[in-house]
This record gives structure tokens, sequence and C-alpha cells, in this order.
């Protein structure tokens, strides 16, 4: 989703956030110098709208054309919560909140693992069978990958 925020989606985002949330798109244009045209402000919150971090309001109501307004969602927020709004790096609380999870899935993984090879090994000791499966299984994968 955010993976495709560039630069100046988040230029628009940090106007926002200035504004208490909400702006228009004339306010936009007066602050980025980069936007002058409507047609800027249209695809740059027609894109952010499409990725859900804000809503913006049509440009035209009862027949006649209104300055749109912009507003961050509940997502937009989060976003500017939790990234660099100048490079859109994650902050180092969320990237570090990411990897402890990653790493405690890779533990039960691992617990798994482990207590799959400690059940096979029971069933050879019951069988009478005196065999090192985690040889066997570190020798299965040398015969592969040879």
């Amino acid at each position: 989703m955010t993976d495709s925020i560039e630069p100046r989606d988040r230029e628009v985002l940090a106007v926002l956030a200035t504004h208490g949330g909400e702006t228009t798109t004339s306010k936009l244009r007066d602050r980025l110098s980069w936007m002058k045209q409507p047609s800027q402000s249209s695809y740059r919150v027609d894109k952010l709208d499409d990725v859900g971090l804000v809503s913006a309001t049509s440009g035209v109501q009862n027949g006649e054309y209104v300055t749109r307004r912009v507003s961050l969602t509940s997502s937009g927020r989060e976003y500017i919560d939790t990234h660099d709004i100048e490079t859109g790096v994650p902050d180092i609380e969320t990237r570090l909140n990411k990897i402890e999870a990653k790493n405690k899935s890779l533990q039960k993984q691992v617990a798994t693992q482990q207590a799959v090879i400690e059940e096979v090994e029971r069933i050879f000791d019951d069988l009478g069978v005196n065999m090192n499966v985690e040889q066997i299984m570190r020798d299965s994968v040398e015969i592969e990958n040879s």
C-alpha cells in the first residue's frame, strides 16, 4: 500500500499534518512550490486517496465547482506518526517492532521443528534404532545440495 508513496506525496501529507490534518487543494498549491496546476494537486490527492491515506471531497457540489477539501484518514495519520516524512522510511520503533515480531515467529518455527526432531528420536528409541536424527537431516541436506 504505502510502498508507492513518493517524495511529493509525502510533502502533501506533511502540509496536511501542519494544517491540523485538513486543508483545501488551493492551500496545498500555495504551500508547495512545485504544485502549480490543479491537475498536479488532483493527481497527488487522488493517488493518496486511492491508497487510503487521505479522504478528498469532490470538486463539484450541486453542479458547481468548489475547492476540494482534503483530510488525513486514520491510516494517513498513522503513516505520518510511524514514518520519517522526508524519507518515507519507517521510524526506528516501527522497524524494531517488525523485527521483534519476525524473531518471535522464527522462534516458534524453530521450537516446532525441535519438537518434531525430538518426536522422531523418541520413535526411533522405541523401535530400538540407534540413530541421530539431526545427523540424518544434515546428511540429507548435503545429498540434496550435491
